[in-house]
């Protein structure tokens, strides 16, 4: 295994604004089903979370330091919980959650700033209020497990990595493909982030291991517009899986300067908030100083450039490629202790100590979807 690349003095997100979606449902004993089937419920309990938040004393402070209006810094919303069968024949039915978004900067997070960390504790206090959760367990009479109601906590950030320049967008399209490709190598960092019976939002839409064990001459005479490249080839299907999203490109949704990580399951404390924006800080610092580091090593452009290779294909292999073997992918998806060893490396090379995920997230997410769910 490669050194280690240091992170610079200063991560990419250090400075920036994290956009939040942090979702709740209802509690309803007896009932089978927890969230809304009703759009206008959800929308009333938004209204009622939007009054609480804007009379707490701790999002009055955190406006005053921000210099907004208290009902601007965190606002709740009625949202879709389940597309419903039309959209996605997995899901029961058309169901509602609660959506809280805002804004907050992630050196303000990292740093456990009093009136950021007061600001996201009272969220999670006002939904305790409502009897808003965001997560619930339910198990049968025999202990059995049998899932985890919960919505997603996806996160927003901005584009700003580089200074503006003839360098900005090919040194993003390194990065996210960096990105893409880094997501591939490592499923355990799905399985460890998101809810283990979540097949859909959270987990990559089809089996990326297909792209290892498929020749480049079965994929060139494939469909249409796919590339005998591999590794552009892992780097499409990655993006179009929306685990991480390209909100500046068009997806059906509308268009912002931002990526979605939508791998994250809903934080259930502001402290599993924290260590999903650390990890995300820390993983785009290391694939950002990827980018840097090849830019530097390019003396002729000193600047990312669309390389090809000699038979016109684009050639990224030197900032991320394909790894992945249908070996390891078993291996990760059957071997706890193997994984465990894995994913501490995995920390340690991006700077980070892996004690706290692995306690917060390895047996309630990773373990849970190896015993009981699906590891695709």
């Amino acid at each position: 295994m490669p050194p280690p690349i240091a992170l610079s003095p200063k991560h990419p997100l250090t400075e920036s604004t994290i956009g939040l979606e942090l979702t709740f449902i209802p509690y309803r004993p007896g009932s089978p089903w927890q969230e809304w089937l009703n759009e206008k419920d959800a929308c009333n309990a938004a209204l009622q979370f939007n009054i609480l938040l804007a009379k707490d004393f701790r999002i009055e402070a955190y406006a005053v330091e921000q210099e907004i209006k208290p009902c601007e810094a965190f606002v709740a919303k009625g949202d879709t919980f389940r597309a419903g069968q039309a959209l996605d024949p997995n899901q029961p039915h058309r169901a509602y959650c609660v959506e809280v978004n805002g804004l907050v900067r992630c050196n303000s997070v990292l740093s456990n700033g009093i009136y950021t960390r007061g600001a996201l504790q009272a969220i999670y206090d006002t939904a305790a209020l409502l009897k808003l959760r965001p997560h619930i367990e339910r198990r049968q009479r025999d202990g059995t497990l049998l899932q985890f109601p919960t919505g997603g906590g996806h996160l927003h950030v901005g584009l700003d990595f580089w200074d503006e320049g003839a360098s900005y967008l090919p040194s993003l399209y390194y990065l996210e493909r960096a990105l893409c490709l880094e997501y591939a190598n490592n499923p355990w960092i799905r399985w460890l982030f998101s809810q283990w019976f979540d097949d859909t939002n959270s987990s990559v839409a089809i089996n990326l291991v297909k792209a290892r064990i498929l020749s480049r001459a079965q994929l060139s005479k494939g469909k249409e517009g796919i590339s005998a490249d591999v590794d552009l080839y892992v780097y499409d299907c990655a993006l179009r899986c929306h685990s991480i999203k390209q909100r500046i490109a068009w997806t059906g949704k509308p268009q912002q300067p931002t990526y979605e990580f939508r791998f994250f399951d809903m934080p259930r404390s502001v402290d599993e908030l924290k260590l999903q924006i650390t990890f995300l800080s820390h993983w785009l610092g290391y694939c950002k100083n990827l980018v840097d580091t090849y830019a530097e090593k390019t003396p002729e452009a000193n600047k990312p450039s669309l390389t090809r290779d000699k038979r016109g294909r684009e050639n990224p292999a030197h900032v991320v490629a394909y790894q992945l073997t249908p070996a390891r992918y078993q291996r990760l998806s059957r071997d706890l202790p193997y994984a465990r060893r894995v994913i501490k490396a995995f920390f340690a090379k991006i700077g980070l100590d892996s004690a706290p995920y692995l306690k917060a997230f390895f047996e309630r997410n990773y373990a849970t979807r190896l015993r009981y769910g699906r590891m695709v």
